[in-house]
């Protein structure tokens, strides 16, 4: 799709939206729920926006996790070879550093402040 028929910083771009429309669907459900904790006549509301919001999550992560790295090769010119090869172990760590801190610290928050743990992804996306 990206190579194809939209090129990669179009996919990217609507990747990125995408992702950012997830996490924002996921920060609205928290904040809602916190408003009205108890009431059952909300719930099948609240289920169809936490999937359609981890639905949009997953579409942007699969498609931003799947340009960003041909995009990001493609900066290099053919006589850059050296610094092409740093590249991929560079995302590589960086991206596991970005997982760790997720996994960590925005899921404690998330455990112990709801309404502000899922606040945090949609303004860091």
């Amino acid at each position: 799709l990206a190579d194809s028929y939209l090129g990669r910083y179009t996919v990217l771009l609507i990747a990125l939206m995408l992702q950012f429309l997830g996490s924002t669907f996921l920060a609205v459900v928290a904040v809602l729920e916190s408003y009205v904790k108890n009431d059952q006549k909300y719930v099948i509301e609240f289920n169809v926006l936490v999937i359609a919001g981890l639905s949009l999550l997953g579409v942007g992560v699969a498609g931003a996790y799947g340009t960003v790295i041909p995009l990001g090769i493609d900066q290099y010119k053919s006589e850059e070879q050296s610094a092409a090869k740093n590249f991929f172990p560079l995302y590589y760590w960086f991206m596991n550093v970005g997982c760790l801190i997720a996994n960590s610290v925005i899921s404690t928050i998330q455990g112990n402040w709801h309404t502000i743990g899922y606040s945090i992804p949609p303004v860091f996306s």
